[in-house]
């Protein structure tokens, strides 16, 4: 198992939007997470302060993560061989921003995740507690890899509900607060 969070690359390839239907042949892990994703206006480092993080990020969107490893036993794994596999990161579903996201208090935004009739509800404070917490750990830990959190770069921040079974037809759609948004796709039959 892994008992603390670990930095994964998003590759652009596995990049999709609302509305796609997202190839589901390297279902392995076979799950969805809702999550929040920071887009990010301007570089920041470690130790930033929580203001410094906020004037940083440029936008808060919905995502949808299909998370995906390599390993038969992901769970056995173990965080080494997790992070040398991307940290699991797997396709991904950007969603539109989320207005007025940024003045919210993310942590008590509510989520739901529904995959076809099942549904699972949640919110950011799954999320280490708030999902501004786990931006600010990325940027604290990143610069030990030689790395930063560049202008530009999509953050998602980790499941905001219990991640929920996915299969291959499956129509996939998280919620984000009551009047927020949502990403809505579908994976391949």
């Amino acid at each position: 198992g892994v008992g603390a969070p670990l930095p994964g690359a998003l590759f652009e390839r596995f990049r999709h939007s609302p509305g796609d239907v997202v190839p589901s042949d390297d279902l392995h892990m076979a799950v969805a997470e809702a999550e929040f994703a920071f887009v990010m206006g301007a570089p920041v480092g470690a130790d930033a302060t929580r203001e410094e993080l906020r004037a940083a990020v440029a936008a808060v969107h919905g995502a949808v993560e299909l998370p995906e490893s390599r390993f038969t036993d992901f769970v056995a794994a173990g965080a080494p061989s997790l992070m040398a596999d991307a940290a699991c990161a797997g396709r991904f579903v950007l969603g539109p921003e989320l207005p007025g996201a940024l003045d919210l208090d993310l942590a008590a935004t509510p989520t739901t995740l529904q995959v076809d009739e099942e549904q699972a509800a949640g919110s950011g404070a799954a999320v280490l507690g708030d999902p501004w917490t786990a931006l600010a750990w990325l940027a604290d830990v990143l610069p030990g890899y030689g790395l930063r959190l560049e202008a530009g770069a999509v953050v998602t921040t980790g499941t905001t509900t219990v991640p929920m079974p996915v299969h291959r037809g499956a129509r996939v759609r998280a919620s984000f607060g009551d009047y927020l948004g949502a990403v809505e796709f579908t994976l391949a039959p």
